[in-house]
Parts: structure tokens; sequence; C-alpha cells
């Protein structure tokens, strides 16, 4: 059965109702106000919930102050080409933070440059996000954050020995590449 109000948008039939089975009405586009999971949960349910998935207690406890540095320079703004970055990864909850060391007397506002944030991957689809990972960070690696492309020149040791002890999380190259280049950047001291 079907209401005679709007028969297009919702079906009022019981076993509909109990499974949430016959709301056809269309998602809109992410709006880009809070994040996509958040927006497509307030469209499906009256009381809407947190996303599952985005914190797990587990994961949370294992990594838990535990955060991957990365020293970069953005590649493609000018302004910005001499200047050095820091990519912290934040293993706990997938987090990704930008600070630029502070050098003195150098004219510009130094600092945090991106707060803690997870950060979409610049080619996906806004409605149906996929989150920047572990696997995208190593010796070389391109970044784009917001339209800027970060470049990763160095690793440091911590990250690199979290690389060879949790392989699953990082691809093959990427941890034979950031071995490397650390293991050549100590015989260079």
């Amino acid at each position: 059965r079907r209401s005679n109000l709007n028969q297009s948008v919702y079906c009022t039939c019981l076993h509909c109702i109990r499974f949430h089975k016959c709301n056809t009405q269309e998602v809109p586009p992410h709006t880009g106000i809070g994040s996509a999971e958040d927006s497509l949960l307030s469209c499906i349910t009256i009381a809407p919930k947190a996303p599952s998935g985005t914190k797990s207690l587990p994961k949370l406890l294992k990594y838990d102050n535990k955060i991957l540095r990365f020293k970069s320079h953005v590649e493609n703004i000018e302004e910005l080409k001499d200047r050095t970055f820091i990519l912290n990864y934040r293993l706990a909850d997938d987090h990704i933070s930008v600070f630029e060391p502070t050098t003195p007397n150098s004219g510009t506002t130094q600092g945090l440059f991106l707060a803690p944030a997870q950060i979409q991957r610049p080619d996906c689809n806004p409605d149906m996000p996929e989150y920047l990972t572990t696997k995208d960070f190593y010796y070389g690696a391109a970044i784009e954050i917001f339209g800027k492309t970060f470049i990763i020149d160095d690793v440091d040791k911590f990250a690199v020995n979290f690389m060879e002890e949790n392989p699953e999380l990082f691809t093959e190259e990427g941890i034979a590449v950031s071995k490397e280049h650390f293991q050549q950047s100590q015989t260079d001291k």
C-alpha cells in the first residue's frame, strides 16, 4: 500500500517502515559543511548517529599518540616553494596536520598550517569520499591537500621503523624507498 499524499516519495506499508526499504527520495549532494558521511546519515534517519567506522576503539588504543612525521615542500605554489613543512599523520584516527617550523626573522607567518583533519583524495567523489591513508605516505610521494601539492623530502626514524614493523599498512615500494632514503641520509651525516 502506498500513501495517497506523495506516492513517488514514500511507501507507508508496515514491512517497508520496519526495514527502511522503500524510501525513494533522492539524496541531495554534499554541501561541504561537515563530513559527507554525516550528511548522508542525516538524510537517511530522523535521529542521525555518528558514521560507523570513523573511529575504531581498538585502533585508537593501539596507535594512541603515534604520529608519522614527514618533511616536505609545496611544489605547485610559487610563494610556498622555498618553505619547509612537516606533514603529521596521526595513526589513531587517520588525521593529517601540517606545520611549518618557525624560522626567526623570516617575515612569514609560521606554525600551524593545517589543523588535524581527515583529508579526501582530490580525485574522489565528494559525496562518497575516499581519504588519504598510510599507503600514500613515503619518501618522494606527492600528497595533494586542498590544491597544494606537498612533496615528501624526508622521513624520520620512527616512521621508517613503523613502516618495517607494519608492512600491511604501506606499499612495498613505499617502504623500500623510505628505508633506502633514511639509510642514505644517515650515512651522509
